[in-house]
């Protein structure tokens, strides 16, 4: 089983290709996670699809998945397009986990409101 830094770093990588497009802004979270991952000897071969179990597999605990789950959907986010592969990706990653699909809508809902907050503050800044 993989450590949970490890499993999220390259659950990111497959999840960021699943629309089949990796923006620049994906690119630079990317960049960011083999960074921490690689700083801590982590870093591990590009995924394959059957791979994605055994990563989960990592998250054990409630809490563990959560942020997982949140943070894929703010990765899902950073190119300013949640696309529908990245919103069923993230689905299928919650039913492993046993999240309902309430639930998965409102961390969806929440990180969208989050992100605008941020984008706000930003503004603000930059004035």
């Amino acid at each position: 089983m993989s450590h949970p830094s490890s499993a999220f770093a390259r659950l990111t990588r497959h999840f960021v290709e699943v629309d089949g497009i990796v923006s620049v802004e994906e690119q630079k979270v990317l960049a960011s996670r083999s960074e921490e991952t690689r700083r801590h000897g982590l870093i591990g071969p590009p995924v394959h699809e059957e791979e994605v179990p055994d990563l989960l597999a990592a998250f054990r605990t409630p809490q563990a998945r959560a942020c997982a789950l949140l943070e894929l959907i703010c990765v899902g986010h950073v190119d300013g397009h949640f696309c529908a592969a990245e919103s069923q990706f993230v689905r299928r990653v919650a039913a492993t986990f046993g999240v309902t699909r309430e639930r998965i809508e409102q961390m969806e809902k929440w990180t969208a409101e989050q992100i605008e907050r941020s984008r706000e503050a930003a503004r603000f800044w930059a004035t």
